[in-house]
């Protein structure tokens, strides 16, 4: 048993360590917020959807693709999503919070830290399933985010446009490349040897950016004035929802990896992606900003106790 833990602290705290050390590099002002844009950037339009092109062009889609497992990880979500929403609604919070609040609930950070812990644990065989799960999962992820940011102030304005949300989701280029890698894969084309190796050297650079991106976006000043709406936020992304999978999951006789994959996707914290959503679609941006770095730093814990749990599988 010490042993094991030993091996999942060996798998956890490198990713952590990179997180903390884009915290410590702004904190110090070696990076500055102007860096740290652009390099999520990079990540996020260029180095992860390589990564996740290069992955699903090469994957074995019928063993990595699980129909079950997929449907009930957005299944669970859309149902949670729904349910808080009208939670949040009943209580009366105010409208610049309710969307943040959901949003924080069900929107996690797969392709920066979901992905660097699944490598990190279970290694790079794993990142098969986990890249097709986040196919599905970040089209859905966009389109609930821009449904509940806008929702609250339905009220109040004239209309509701099915726009922002399209364009939310054939704009994205995880999804985009996600699509191409998986086309790529199911009629098994051939990548030239030359383009391929250009895009293991940009994938190999994506984690580890990723997550100093995202050590360096974390902002610690708010979190004591929203202490509470972070708290819950995090019980129910970080415990709560992927507490609800797994008993799914056992249910349907998942896959291991599958199954391992999914849990953890499921269980990484609210993505930083959703700041810059609430900031443009009027919601809170300092309640997105505390939730973000919240779960960020709970996830250290949290997502050690997930993996423990899964060794068990």
């Amino acid at each position: 048993m010490f042993s094991n833990f030993l091996n999942i602290l060996a798998a956890i705290l490198p990713v952590f360590l990179l997180i903390g050390l884009g915290t410590g590099l702004k904190r110090m002002e070696f990076i500055d917020d102007y860096f740290t844009s652009g390099l999520n950037r990079l990540v996020f339009w260029v180095a992860a959807p390589a990564l996740l092109f290069r992955i699903l062009a090469k994957a074995d889609l019928v063993q990595a693709f699980d129909a079950g497992a997929v449907s009930a990880t957005v299944g669970i979500t859309v149902l949670l999503t729904i349910l808080l929403y009208v939670l949040a609604a009943g209580v009366k919070t105010e409208p610049s919070r309710r969307g943040v609040f959901v949003q924080g609930c069900f929107r996690g950070n797969l392709a920066f830290i979901g992905l660097a812990v699944i490598q990190s644990a279970y290694g790079e065989r794993a990142l098969e399933p986990a890249s097709v799960m986040i196919g599905f999962l970040t089209p859905l992820y966009n389109m609930a985010a821009v449904v509940v940011l806008i929702l609250p102030h339905h009220d109040r304005e004239q209309g509701f446009s099915i726009k922002p949300v399209a364009r939310e989701i054939y704009t994205n280029p995880l999804v985009i490349a996600c699509a191409a890698g998986g086309l790529v894969g199911f009629f098994d084309l051939s990548i030239p040897e030359f383009i391929d190796r250009a895009l293991l050297l940009i994938s190999q650079i994506a984690l580890p950016l990723a997550l100093i991106g995202v050590g360096s976006s974390l902002n610690f000043q708010g979190i004591s004035k929203y202490l509470g709406l972070t708290a819950l936020t995090g019980l129910v992304k970080l415990l709560v929802l992927p507490a609800l999978l797994y008993t799914i999951l056992l249910f349907l006789g998942t896959p291991v990896l599958v199954f391992k994959a999914a849990i953890v996707l499921l269980a990484v914290p609210t993505a930083v992606a959703s700041y810059i959503m609430a900031f443009q679609m009027k919601g809170d941006p300092e309640l997105a900003a505390s939730i973000i770095t919240g779960t960020t730093l709970a996830s250290i814990f949290t997502l050690t106790f997930w993996l423990l749990v899964l060794s068990g599988i």
